[in-house]
C-alpha cells in the first residue's frame, strides 16, 4: 500500500526529476519578454524604414531618369505607368485638340469656298475681258 500511495501521489522518479529541475532552473520570463520586445523594436524600425521608403521615395521620377539616361526614352511609357492625373489630363488635351481641329476645319471650309468664288469670278472675267472686282 505505501507504494500505492507513492504513485497516487504523484512521487514516480519521473515527477521528482521534473519538480528539482524548476526548482534549479532560472525564471525564463524576463528573456522571453526581452526578446519579445526587441522583436517589437526591430518590427518598428523596420517598418518606419519601409513606409519612408514607399511614402517618401519617388521610384517613378528615378526609372524615367535611369531609362532617359541609357537612351531608352521610347520605354518609358512601356515600364512606368501613367497617374490618373496625367490620364486625365491627356483626356481633356485630346478634346481640346479635336475642338481646335473642328474650328480649324469650318474655318478652312469657308476659305476654300470664298477662294472658289473667287477663281470662278477670275474665269468668268478672263473669258470677259474685263477687269474682276476681288472682294477682300
Amino acid at each position: 500500500m505505501n507504494g500505492d500511495d507513492e504513485i497516487g501521489r504523484g512521487s514516480t522518479p519521473h515527477n521528482r526529476l521534473n519538480s528539482s529541475a524548476q526548482a534549479y532552473a532560472p525564471p525564463s520570463m524576463p528573456s522571453n519578454r526581452r526578446t519579445e520586445i526587441f522583436g517589437l523594436i526591430l518590427g518598428a524600425i523596420f517598418a518606419l524604414f519601409f513606409l519612408r521608403n514607399v511614402l517618401m521615395k519617388d521610384y517613378t521620377q528615378e526609372t524615367k531618369s535611369y531609362l532617359t539616361s541609357i537612351g531608352r526614352k521610347d520605354a518609358i511609357d512601356k515600364v512606368v505607368p501613367k497617374t490618373r492625373n496625367q490620364l486625365l489630363d491627356e483626356k481633356m488635351n485630346r478634346e481640346i485638340l479635336f475642338e481646335q481641329m473642328t474650328r480649324n476645319v469650318s474655318y478652312l471650309m469657308r476659305e476654300v469656298k470664298y477662294l472658289r468664288t473667287t477663281i470662278d469670278e477670275l474665269k468668268a472675267a478672263k473669258n470677259r475681258d474685263d477687269k474682276p472686282e476681288i472682294k477682300l
